[in-house]
Protein backbone atom coordinates (compact mmCIF):
# COMPACT_ATOMS: atom_id res chain seq x y z
CA UNK A 1 0.00 0.00 0.00
CA UNK A 2 1.20 3.49 -0.82
CA UNK A 3 1.63 6.09 1.80
CA UNK A 4 -0.44 8.46 -0.34
CA UNK A 5 -3.44 6.11 -0.05
CA UNK A 6 -3.17 5.50 3.67
CA UNK A 7 -6.06 6.54 5.92
CA UNK A 8 -5.77 9.73 7.96
CA UNK A 9 -5.13 9.23 11.66
CA UNK A 10 -8.20 9.13 13.87
CA UNK A 11 -8.79 12.24 15.90
CA UNK A 12 -10.29 11.83 19.34
CA UNK A 13 -12.86 14.47 20.10
CA UNK A 14 -13.00 15.79 23.61
CA UNK A 15 -16.37 15.86 25.34
CA UNK A 16 -17.39 19.34 26.42
CA UNK A 17 -17.03 19.98 30.11
CA UNK A 18 -20.36 20.12 31.98
CA UNK A 19 -21.56 23.65 32.51
CA UNK A 20 -21.63 24.98 36.03
CA UNK A 21 -25.15 25.80 37.25
CA UNK A 22 -26.12 29.43 36.83
CA UNK A 23 -27.57 31.60 39.58
CA UNK A 24 -31.05 31.03 38.17
CA UNK A 25 -30.52 27.26 38.41
CA UNK A 26 -29.89 27.64 42.13
CA UNK A 27 -33.10 29.64 42.59
CA UNK A 28 -35.28 27.37 40.42
CA UNK A 29 -33.55 24.01 39.90
CA UNK A 30 -35.38 23.04 36.70
CA UNK A 31 -32.67 20.51 35.89
CA UNK A 32 -33.57 18.58 39.06
CA UNK A 33 -37.37 18.14 38.86
CA UNK A 34 -37.70 15.84 41.91
CA UNK A 35 -36.12 18.45 44.18
CA UNK A 36 -38.34 21.19 42.76
CA UNK A 37 -41.53 19.10 43.02
CA UNK A 38 -40.62 18.10 46.57
CA UNK A 39 -40.09 21.75 47.50
CA UNK A 40 -43.52 22.80 46.22
CA UNK A 41 -45.22 19.81 47.83
CA UNK A 42 -43.61 20.73 51.14
CA UNK A 43 -44.81 24.33 50.85
CA UNK A 44 -48.37 23.26 50.01
CA UNK A 45 -48.34 20.75 52.85
CA UNK A 46 -48.95 23.73 55.16
CA UNK A 47 -52.64 23.31 54.31
CA UNK A 48 -54.13 21.30 57.19
CA UNK A 49 -55.14 17.69 56.50
CA UNK A 50 -53.69 17.79 52.98
CA UNK A 51 -50.28 17.44 54.61
CA UNK A 52 -51.11 13.80 55.30
CA UNK A 53 -50.73 13.24 51.55
CA UNK A 54 -48.37 16.01 50.48
CA UNK A 55 -45.88 15.71 53.37
CA UNK A 56 -44.77 12.12 52.67
CA UNK A 57 -44.74 12.87 48.94
CA UNK A 58 -42.45 15.85 49.60
CA UNK A 59 -40.09 13.64 51.61
CA UNK A 60 -40.05 11.05 48.81
CA UNK A 61 -39.31 13.59 46.08
CA UNK A 62 -36.72 15.33 48.26
CA UNK A 63 -34.86 12.04 48.72
CA UNK A 64 -35.11 11.38 45.01
CA UNK A 65 -33.67 14.85 44.33
CA UNK A 66 -30.76 14.26 46.71
CA UNK A 67 -30.08 10.91 45.05
CA UNK A 68 -29.90 12.67 41.66
CA UNK A 69 -27.44 15.19 43.11
CA UNK A 70 -25.34 12.36 44.52
CA UNK A 71 -25.12 10.81 41.03
CA UNK A 72 -24.28 14.14 39.36
CA UNK A 73 -22.50 16.59 41.63
CA UNK A 74 -23.05 19.56 39.28
CA UNK A 75 -26.84 19.26 39.47
CA UNK A 76 -28.54 22.12 41.34
CA UNK A 77 -31.34 21.84 43.90
CA UNK A 78 -29.68 20.51 47.03
CA UNK A 79 -31.27 23.15 49.27
CA UNK A 80 -34.69 22.51 47.75
CA UNK A 81 -34.36 18.77 48.33
CA UNK A 82 -33.24 19.21 51.94
CA UNK A 83 -36.09 21.65 52.58
CA UNK A 84 -38.58 19.17 51.08
CA UNK A 85 -37.38 16.37 53.35
CA UNK A 86 -37.32 18.46 56.52
CA UNK A 87 -40.45 20.52 56.06
CA UNK A 88 -42.49 17.69 54.53
CA UNK A 89 -41.61 15.47 57.48
CA UNK A 90 -42.39 18.25 59.95
CA UNK A 91 -45.83 19.03 58.52
CA UNK A 92 -46.69 15.33 58.34
CA UNK A 93 -45.70 14.85 61.97
CA UNK A 94 -47.65 17.94 63.04
CA UNK A 95 -50.81 16.79 61.25
CA UNK A 96 -50.61 13.23 62.59
CA UNK A 97 -50.08 14.61 66.09
CA UNK A 98 -53.03 16.97 65.70
CA UNK A 99 -55.33 14.21 64.47
CA UNK A 100 -54.26 11.92 67.32
CA UNK A 101 -54.91 14.73 69.80
CA UNK A 102 -58.39 15.31 68.33
CA UNK A 103 -59.22 11.61 68.53
CA UNK A 104 -57.93 11.34 72.09
CA UNK A 105 -59.79 14.48 73.24
CA UNK A 106 -63.05 13.42 71.59
CA UNK A 107 -62.99 10.08 73.45
CA UNK A 108 -61.97 11.54 76.80
CA UNK A 109 -65.02 12.56 78.82
CA UNK A 110 -64.35 13.86 82.33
Amino acid sequence: MDESQSEPPLVQLEEPAPKAPSTFDHIVPAKNPPALVGYYLAVFSLIPCIALLLGPAAVYFGMKGLRAIKENATMPGKAHAIFAIGFGGLTTLANVTGICALIFNSQYKP
